[in-house]
Protein backbone atom coordinates (compact mmCIF):
# COMPACT_ATOMS: atom_id res chain seq x y z
CA UNK A 1 0.00 0.00 0.00
CA UNK A 2 3.04 2.68 0.91
CA UNK A 3 4.51 1.86 -1.94
CA UNK A 4 1.43 2.35 -4.39
CA UNK A 5 0.78 5.55 -2.54
CA UNK A 6 3.98 6.52 -3.05
CA UNK A 7 4.51 6.29 -6.68
CA UNK A 8 0.87 7.45 -7.28
CA UNK A 9 1.97 10.75 -5.25
CA UNK A 10 5.16 11.14 -7.59
CA UNK A 11 3.10 10.47 -10.82
CA UNK A 12 0.77 12.99 -9.30
CA UNK A 13 3.42 15.59 -8.33
CA UNK A 14 5.04 15.49 -11.65
CA UNK A 15 1.89 15.06 -13.89
CA UNK A 16 0.35 17.76 -15.78
CA UNK A 17 1.82 21.48 -15.83
CA UNK A 18 4.16 22.50 -13.66
CA UNK A 19 5.71 20.29 -11.00
CA UNK A 20 5.04 19.61 -7.30
CA UNK A 21 8.78 19.72 -6.29
CA UNK A 22 8.06 19.84 -2.23
CA UNK A 23 5.47 17.04 -2.67
CA UNK A 24 7.97 14.92 -4.92
CA UNK A 25 11.07 15.09 -2.55
CA UNK A 26 8.52 14.51 0.37
CA UNK A 27 7.67 11.37 -1.11
CA UNK A 28 11.18 10.29 -1.55
CA UNK A 29 13.00 11.24 1.46
CA UNK A 30 13.75 8.45 3.98
CA UNK A 31 13.19 5.68 1.41
CA UNK A 32 15.26 2.18 1.87
CA UNK A 33 17.14 0.77 -1.05
CA UNK A 34 14.17 -1.82 -0.75
CA UNK A 35 11.42 0.63 -0.76
CA UNK A 36 13.11 2.96 -3.82
CA UNK A 37 13.32 -0.64 -6.03
CA UNK A 38 9.71 -1.29 -5.16
CA UNK A 39 8.36 2.20 -6.18
CA UNK A 40 10.27 2.65 -9.28
CA UNK A 41 8.70 -1.43 -10.17
CA UNK A 42 4.97 0.17 -9.32
CA UNK A 43 5.67 3.17 -11.12
CA UNK A 44 6.70 1.47 -14.50
CA UNK A 45 4.11 -0.92 -14.22
CA UNK A 46 1.63 1.47 -13.69
CA UNK A 47 2.17 4.51 -15.26
CA UNK A 48 4.52 2.76 -18.03
CA UNK A 49 6.83 5.20 -17.59
CA UNK A 50 10.73 5.43 -15.81
CA UNK A 51 10.65 7.37 -12.70
CA UNK A 52 14.00 8.10 -12.93
CA UNK A 53 13.60 9.14 -16.40
CA UNK A 54 10.20 11.71 -15.44
CA UNK A 55 12.40 13.22 -12.59
CA UNK A 56 15.40 14.15 -14.50
CA UNK A 57 13.02 16.10 -17.08
CA UNK A 58 11.19 17.52 -14.46
CA UNK A 59 13.75 18.64 -11.90
CA UNK A 60 16.64 20.92 -11.92
CA UNK A 61 19.86 22.44 -9.86
CA UNK A 62 19.66 21.14 -6.23
CA UNK A 63 15.83 20.11 -6.49
CA UNK A 64 17.27 17.33 -8.78
CA UNK A 65 21.10 16.31 -7.00
CA UNK A 66 18.22 15.88 -3.99
CA UNK A 67 15.87 13.67 -5.43
CA UNK A 68 18.93 11.88 -7.25
CA UNK A 69 20.30 11.23 -3.14
CA UNK A 70 16.80 9.73 -2.45
CA UNK A 71 17.32 7.62 -5.23
CA UNK A 72 20.40 6.35 -3.79
CA UNK A 73 18.64 5.77 -0.63
CA UNK A 74 22.01 6.85 1.08
CA UNK A 75 20.70 8.80 4.13
CA UNK A 76 23.88 10.61 4.67
CA UNK A 77 24.03 11.80 1.14
CA UNK A 78 19.78 12.15 0.86
CA UNK A 79 20.58 14.60 4.42
CA UNK A 80 22.87 16.84 3.25
CA UNK A 81 21.08 17.24 -0.10
CA UNK A 82 17.97 18.30 1.79
CA UNK A 83 19.83 20.79 3.57
CA UNK A 84 21.67 22.28 0.84
CA UNK A 85 18.59 22.94 -1.15
CA UNK A 86 16.73 23.87 1.95
CA UNK A 87 19.38 26.06 2.70
CA UNK A 88 20.65 27.49 -0.86
CA UNK A 89 18.50 26.59 -3.27
CA UNK A 90 15.16 28.41 -3.95
CA UNK A 91 15.27 31.36 -6.92
CA UNK A 92 18.89 32.49 -7.41
CA UNK A 93 19.71 30.64 -4.09
CA UNK A 94 17.59 32.77 -2.28
CA UNK A 95 15.44 32.23 0.85
CA UNK A 96 15.64 29.63 3.13
CA UNK A 97 12.88 26.54 3.99
CA UNK A 98 13.05 26.40 7.70
CA UNK A 99 10.94 23.80 8.45
CA UNK A 100 12.43 21.51 5.93
CA UNK A 101 15.55 22.09 7.93
CA UNK A 102 13.67 21.17 11.02
CA UNK A 103 12.36 18.21 9.33
CA UNK A 104 15.47 16.65 8.01
CA UNK A 105 17.55 17.23 11.23
CA UNK A 106 14.81 15.87 13.00
CA UNK A 107 14.69 12.60 11.00
CA UNK A 108 18.50 11.83 11.54
CA UNK A 109 17.89 9.53 14.85
CA UNK A 110 21.68 7.59 14.75
CA UNK A 111 24.11 9.95 16.58
CA UNK A 112 27.05 8.48 14.17
CA UNK A 113 24.41 8.88 11.10
CA UNK A 114 24.11 12.39 12.80
CA UNK A 115 27.97 13.36 12.72
CA UNK A 116 28.78 11.97 9.26
CA UNK A 117 25.83 14.42 7.87
CA UNK A 118 27.93 17.55 9.59
CA UNK A 119 31.22 16.30 7.81
CA UNK A 120 29.63 15.73 4.62
CA UNK A 121 27.61 18.70 4.62
CA UNK A 122 30.92 20.83 5.27
CA UNK A 123 32.41 18.78 2.34
CA UNK A 124 29.91 19.37 -0.04
CA UNK A 125 29.29 23.03 0.79
CA UNK A 126 32.61 24.60 2.34
CA UNK A 127 30.35 25.75 4.94
CA UNK A 128 29.75 24.16 8.46
CA UNK A 129 26.58 23.04 9.48
CA UNK A 130 26.16 25.25 12.48
CA UNK A 131 27.41 28.37 10.52
CA UNK A 132 24.75 28.06 7.80
CA UNK A 133 22.08 27.98 10.63
CA UNK A 134 23.33 30.71 12.27
CA UNK A 135 23.28 32.72 9.10
CA UNK A 136 20.28 31.26 7.92
CA UNK A 137 17.86 31.25 11.06
CA UNK A 138 17.43 33.66 14.53
CA UNK A 139 15.41 33.15 17.38
CA UNK A 140 13.08 30.03 17.99
CA UNK A 141 13.91 28.92 14.49
CA UNK A 142 17.46 28.81 15.35
CA UNK A 143 17.03 27.16 18.87
CA UNK A 144 14.98 24.60 17.68
CA UNK A 145 17.09 23.52 14.71
CA UNK A 146 20.38 23.66 17.21
CA UNK A 147 18.96 21.47 19.55
CA UNK A 148 18.04 18.71 16.85
CA UNK A 149 21.59 19.19 15.48
CA UNK A 150 22.69 18.45 18.79
CA UNK A 151 19.87 15.18 18.76
CA UNK A 152 18.15 16.69 22.11
CA UNK A 153 14.62 16.47 21.80
CA UNK A 154 14.06 17.52 25.10
CA UNK A 155 15.20 20.93 24.49
CA UNK A 156 14.10 20.76 20.98
CA UNK A 157 10.50 20.20 22.87
CA UNK A 158 10.98 23.22 24.97
CA UNK A 159 11.69 25.45 22.25
CA UNK A 160 8.85 23.88 20.83
CA UNK A 161 7.16 25.16 24.04
CA UNK A 162 8.22 28.28 23.84
CA UNK A 163 7.51 29.35 20.17
CA UNK A 164 3.72 27.91 21.15
CA UNK A 165 3.00 30.40 23.90
CA UNK A 166 5.58 33.16 23.51
CA UNK A 167 5.90 33.35 19.94
CA UNK A 168 3.28 34.82 17.08
CA UNK A 169 2.82 38.33 16.20
CA UNK A 170 4.48 40.30 19.41
CA UNK A 171 4.05 37.14 21.67
CA UNK A 172 0.42 37.44 21.58
CA UNK A 173 -1.80 34.28 21.15
CA UNK A 174 -1.48 30.99 22.22
CA UNK A 175 -1.23 27.62 20.18
CA UNK A 176 -2.80 25.34 22.02
CA UNK A 177 -2.95 21.99 19.56
CA UNK A 178 1.31 22.45 19.22
CA UNK A 179 1.50 22.88 23.17
CA UNK A 180 -1.00 19.74 23.46
CA UNK A 181 1.09 17.85 21.06
CA UNK A 182 4.12 18.57 22.29
CA UNK A 183 3.19 17.44 25.84
CA UNK A 184 1.68 14.34 24.73
CA UNK A 185 5.31 13.54 23.20
CA UNK A 186 6.87 12.70 26.27
CA UNK A 187 6.65 9.22 26.73
CA UNK A 188 6.72 8.91 30.52
CA UNK A 189 7.32 11.19 33.80
CA UNK A 190 11.13 11.59 33.89
CA UNK A 191 10.56 12.86 29.91
CA UNK A 192 7.71 15.45 31.22
CA UNK A 193 9.84 16.64 34.32
CA UNK A 194 13.07 17.08 32.08
CA UNK A 195 10.93 18.84 29.57
CA UNK A 196 9.74 21.26 32.63
CA UNK A 197 13.00 21.88 33.47
CA UNK A 198 14.15 22.50 29.93
CA UNK A 199 11.42 25.17 29.58
CA UNK A 200 12.45 26.77 32.69
CA UNK A 201 15.98 26.79 31.53
CA UNK A 202 14.75 28.56 28.70
CA UNK A 203 12.52 30.73 29.52
CA UNK A 204 12.92 31.72 33.32
CA UNK A 205 9.69 31.01 34.03
CA UNK A 206 7.75 27.25 35.25
CA UNK A 207 6.23 25.55 32.74
CA UNK A 208 2.63 24.85 34.86
CA UNK A 209 2.85 28.86 35.49
CA UNK A 210 3.41 29.45 31.55
CA UNK A 211 0.36 27.40 30.78
CA UNK A 212 -1.76 28.65 33.77
CA UNK A 213 -1.00 31.98 32.01
CA UNK A 214 -2.10 31.09 28.80
CA UNK A 215 -4.82 28.31 29.24
CA UNK A 216 -8.49 28.75 30.77
CA UNK A 217 -11.27 27.02 31.35
CA UNK A 218 -11.10 23.20 29.95
CA UNK A 219 -8.31 24.14 27.77
CA UNK A 220 -5.94 24.50 30.53
CA UNK A 221 -7.37 21.02 31.81
CA UNK A 222 -6.40 19.48 28.76
CA UNK A 223 -2.72 21.10 29.06
CA UNK A 224 -2.17 20.57 33.00
CA UNK A 225 -3.51 17.19 32.49
CA UNK A 226 -1.09 16.30 29.82
CA UNK A 227 2.01 17.60 31.44
CA UNK A 228 0.71 14.81 34.74
CA UNK A 229 0.86 11.75 32.10
CA UNK A 230 -3.30 11.49 32.99
CA UNK A 231 -4.34 10.60 29.23
CA UNK A 232 -8.06 9.84 30.24
CA UNK A 233 -8.54 12.88 32.26
CA UNK A 234 -7.24 14.81 29.28
CA UNK A 235 -9.29 13.39 26.81
CA UNK A 236 -12.37 13.79 28.94
CA UNK A 237 -11.46 17.95 28.71
CA UNK A 238 -10.52 17.53 25.14
CA UNK A 239 -14.59 16.36 24.94
CA UNK A 240 -15.71 19.84 26.91
CA UNK A 241 -13.77 21.81 24.69
CA UNK A 242 -15.41 19.97 21.93
CA UNK A 243 -18.68 20.64 22.80
CA UNK A 244 -18.06 23.81 24.08
CA UNK A 245 -16.91 25.04 21.06
CA UNK A 246 -20.08 23.61 19.15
Amino acid sequence: KVVRESANKLFKAMDGWGTDEDALLDTLRGKSPAEVAAIKAEYQDHFGRSLDSDIKSELGGKDLKEAEACLKADPVESAVAALDNAANGGLFGMGTDEKKIQSVLEGIKDPAQRKQVVEAYQKKTGTSLDKMLKDEMSGNDLALSKALLEGDGTKANAVRLDEAMNGGFFGMGTDEDAVYKTLESCKDENERKALAAAYQKKTGEPLQKALTREFSGAEKDVAENLLKGDKTAADAARVKVAADDF
